[in-house]
């Protein structure tokens, strides 16, 4: 029985060894369910947030090209009632003699105060409500010159950010025609011409403060105090 039964596992090992293992069935994919399609809904427009409202542009700097002079010289505009000399250091007037008025001395009256420019600055120089500003157009050498004694004298001057310019021209009898222009980055400016020193018939410091011109505005003339920059 013993010989028996060690004959039957001796067999079954045998046979277990040569017969081939089964292969491992494969696991079925996961699937997985699919999503339903669903038509597409148009997205709704949002109402515009105030971080998408576009900021207006910046106004960009306007830039003049440089002008300016590198020495002091002078012009003259002149008919037969005047004789009118300007410089180009402010552009103003150092010199307006009549010809058929005399002074004290019996020589041709000079309207322009020699006495009071030094403190007040010339005739047809600037005044601004800004004071360093004032100080330094008037003070600048001004490019330009003239077109002869009876044609017109025009002055120009520019750092790159404020412009100037300005123009003097013959007038009937004793006037004289004045065009001015202040621009800073291409904004006007308020700036006018002024006539600070008194009249050149002053020769004494009493009679320039208790003289009297007339202002016109409009249709009405006024004789009044003469000030820099406004009427009193």
């Amino acid at each position: 029985m013993l010989l028996a039964l060690l004959a039957v596992f001796v067999v079954i090992g045998v046979m277990q060894y040569f017969m081939p293992k089964p292969q491992p069935q494969p696991q079925a994919e996961k699937t997985q369910p699919q999503q339903q399609s669903q038509p597409a809904q148009p997205a709704a427009t949002a109402a515009p947030s105030r971080s998408a409202v576009q900021a207006p542009p910046k106004v960009a700097l306007v830039k003049e090209p440089i002008k300016s002079a590198t020495a002091e010289t002078e012009a003259v505009l002149e008919n037969d009632k005047y004789r009118i000399t300007f410089t180009n250091r402010g552009g103003v007037v150092k010199s307006w003699v009549l010809k058929n008025y005399k002074d004290n001395s019996g020589k041709p009256l000079d309207m322009v105060n020699q006495l009071t420019v030094p403190n007040v600055d010339y005739p047809l120089s600037f005044f601004l409500y800004d004071k360093e500003l004032e100080k330094k157009l008037n003070s600048e050498l001004y490019s330009g010159g003239g077109n002869g004694p009876t044609g017109s004298i025009t002055y120009e001057y520019s750092d790159g950010d404020v412009s100037v310019r300005k123009t003097f021209r013959p007038d009937k009898e004793y006037t004289l025609s004045i065009e001015t222009e202040v621009t800073r980055n291409g904004q006007k400016i308020q700036a006018y011409p002024q006539w600070p020193s008194g009249l050149g018939d002053q020769a004494l410091p009493a009679s320039f403060a208790s003289s009297k011109i007339d202002w016109q505005q409009g249709n009405a003339i006024e004789r009044k105090s003469p000030t820099s920059g406004g009427i009193v």
